[in-house]
């Protein structure tokens, strides 16, 4: 091959090394933007399946760690027209509650993440029944067994719920940090 080059002449050289470089840079080129594309749905799927998951198990965390603290306040309020207010705040909650949960089921959808789904959708209505009962009690002036029910029954139901929730976020971050592992090129 070398041999064959040296006995072309000079134009016909620059002509030749020059189609090989073109060539070569056409093949480096295609290589890239194949390189580029195949990161990009990788990054792409990461943040879908990872990011955004881990974003809506937090909104919803917030969301549920803030409907306690609406029937705490409604126990402590003394004036029925704060309860009421309270209340109609505490159903705004509970509706974000329930849109971040929906939405927080649709981006978990792996298996793992399912199984803390399911937990969580038997968890919740009986956590759900004891802030009612609670409810229920403060409107009609029974603060302190509201209270009472409100510690006994509910804060328990409320901690495994949180568990819950730590243990899915405790597996985003773990599938986050595989998936970025898999990345590296």
């Amino acid at each position: 091959m070398i041999e064959k080059i040296n006995n072309m002449k000079v134009k016909k050289k620059l002509k030749y090394c020059f189609s090989l470089v073109v060539v070569l840079a056409s093949i480096s080129g295609v290589l890239g933007i194949i390189a580029l594309f195949v990161s990009n749905t990788r990054y792409s799927n990461v943040l879908k399946v990872n990011g955004f998951a881990q974003g809506e198990i937090g909104m919803f965390s917030t969301y549920l760690n803030k409907e306690p603290v609406m029937i705490r306040e409604m126990i402590l309020l003394g004036d029925a027209e704060q309860v009421e207010e309270a209340a109609a705040e505490l159903e705004s909650i509970r509706q974000k509650t329930d849109s971040s949960f929906q939405t927080m089921k649709d981006y978990c959808s792996l298996s793992e993440e399912q199984e803390h789904i399911r937990m969580i959708e038997s968890t919740l209505p009986v956590y759900r029944q004891t802030l009612l009962q609670v409810e229920e009690l403060t409107k009609s002036g029974q603060r302190g067994e509201a209270l009472d029910l409100l510690m006994s029954d509910g804060k328990p139901i409320l901690k495994q719920l949180t568990n819950i929730v730590e243990e899915l976020v405790d597996l985003n971050v773990d599938l986050g940090n595989k998936a970025a592992r898999d990345m590296r090129i």
